[in-house]
């Protein structure tokens, strides 16, 4: 078993989410002056998610390839990748967060009080 077909193979999974993620780091660093603490919280927050589609895919290759050459493995496959699945899906959970932070991030309360019209 060759780890560099597995791993992108599992990469090419994570492309839509790796260009959007790219794409919003490079949009958050040009407008950065702007808002820079909402574009604080965007950027760790995308640059969370895009490590995540390296590293999620990364580690998954990694236990398969060590699962396929271990025939002493303490624990199951299974559970290892559950395991890992888990934890991508916690820090995933985090990004959102951050993003999240990002919109809200330096915004002033603002309320416009309407009032009704005269009666004539």
């Amino acid at each position: 078993m060759n780890i560099v077909p597995l791993f992108l193979q599992s990469l090419a999974y994570q492309t839509p989410t790796l260009l959007v993620c790219l794409i919003a780091c490079i949009v958050t660093i040009l407008n950065w002056h702007l808002s820079p603490r909402a574009s604080m919280f965007s950027i760790i927050g995308f640059g969370l998610a895009l490590a995540i589609c390296f590293l999620s895919p990364l580690t998954q290759s990694l236990v398969q390839y060590s699962f396929a050459h271990d025939s002493n493995a303490p624990h199951s496959l299974g559970s290892k990748l559950v395991g890992l699945a888990a934890l991508w899906s916690a820090l995933r959970a985090v990004s959102y967060g951050l993003i999240v932070a990002a919109i809200y991030a330096g915004r002033s309360e603002q309320r416009t009080v309407s009032t009704p019209p005269p009666v004539a």
